[in-house]
């Protein structure tokens, strides 16, 4: 692939390093500044050598000017995205850089997932306790996380927030935003085609 990849949400670098060994150029895009540090850490070699670029950028509205051979995003990052906006904005970002024929792929929690992954649970380490304990409303798709606990001597607190849409209107968001064809995969079957996808918990959503 001549063209670069394009990681939304890119994290620490795991997904990038893996594919840059596998010989890709790759581009990562994440708000944290504490992220794309430990991401340009771990990926050095290949920043140095400019097959790897990791910037600051909100996933919501994005123009880097570059095209790519496919753009992804893992971990559920746009189940983060708390709006039809925040979504379109993506969705609309993601198909201004893709050439005719290229795909967007990405992960999604269903309905269904988010109200499976709530719960409460609680774990020890030898210096780590953290307990999470969370609730789902779903007549809003809005799930929350709340994790507290202690982690080499300190205390931490955190709510995470997710949100899970209809996959009706997700197709609907991504049509309106120019994308032809969709296909919701099951995570263990990348070609395959879903029937009844919001009977998973979480789908792979392939757009083009």
């Amino acid at each position: 692939m001549d063209l670069p990849l394009l990681d939304l949400g890119c994290g620490t670098g795991q997904l990038a390093l893996r594919f840059l060994e596998a010989g890709y150029t790759f581009v990562g895009l994440d708000l944290s500044p504490h992220m794309l540090m430990m991401a340009e850490n771990r990926c050095w070699r290949y920043v140095a050598a400019h097959k790897a670029r990791f910037l600051q950028e909100d996933i919501r509205h994005f123009r880097i000017g570059t095209s790519f051979g496919m753009v992804l995003s893992t971990y559920n990052v746009l189940n983060h995205l708390d709006s039809e906006e925040s979504v379109r904005g993506c969705l609309r970002s993601v198909r201004a850089c893709l050439p005719a024929g290229a795909e967007f792929l990405f992960d999604f929690h269903t309905l269904k997932g988010l109200n499976d992954w709530v719960g409460k649970e609680s774990n020890q380490w030898e210096n780590e306790e953290i307990e999470s304990i969370g609730e789902f409303d779903r007549t809003k798709g809005k799930a929350l996380m709340r994790l507290k606990g202690r982690i080499d001597g300190r205390d931490f607190e955190q709510t995470i927030v997710n949100r899970a849409y209809p996959l009706s209107e997700l197709s609907s968001w991504l049509i309106k935003e120019g994308f032809r064809q969709i296909r919701f995969s099951r995570m263990d079957d990348l070609q395959g085609s879903l029937e009844e996808p919001e009977m998973e918990n979480r789908v792979l959503v392939v757009a083009g």
